[in-house]
């Protein structure tokens, strides 16, 4: 993701969904949660292992899908990271 700077690793969890293990950031590190995150929804999950597939993650669903996913588990990662690649929208004051 983000040309080859942020890298994302998933597992399927026992609802058959994926939910991230880990994510690492050029400049940052990696950053693994405390605890288990939820799964993705199944629609979204489907679309990443498809995605996976192609070896292609740069389509807009996927993208909404992910950014999604992150900001509402952005208190278990590193938010100023997702903010500094864009994977999360930036709080409108």
């Amino acid at each position: 993701m983000q040309d080859d700077a942020v890298f994302a690793d998933f597992s399927i969890g026992k609802g058959g969904g994926l939910h991230l293990v880990r994510i690492s950031f050029d400049g940052y590190g990696c950053c693994e949660p405390g605890v288990p995150l939820p799964e993705l929804d199944p629609w979204s999950s489907a679309l990443l292992l498809a995605a996976g597939k192609r070896d292609d993650c740069s389509s807009p669903e996927l993208s909404r899908a992910l950014s999604s996913y992150f900001l509402n588990n952005k208190t278990l990662l590193w938010e100023d990271a997702l903010l500094a690649y864009d994977l999360i929208p930036a709080a409108i004051e």
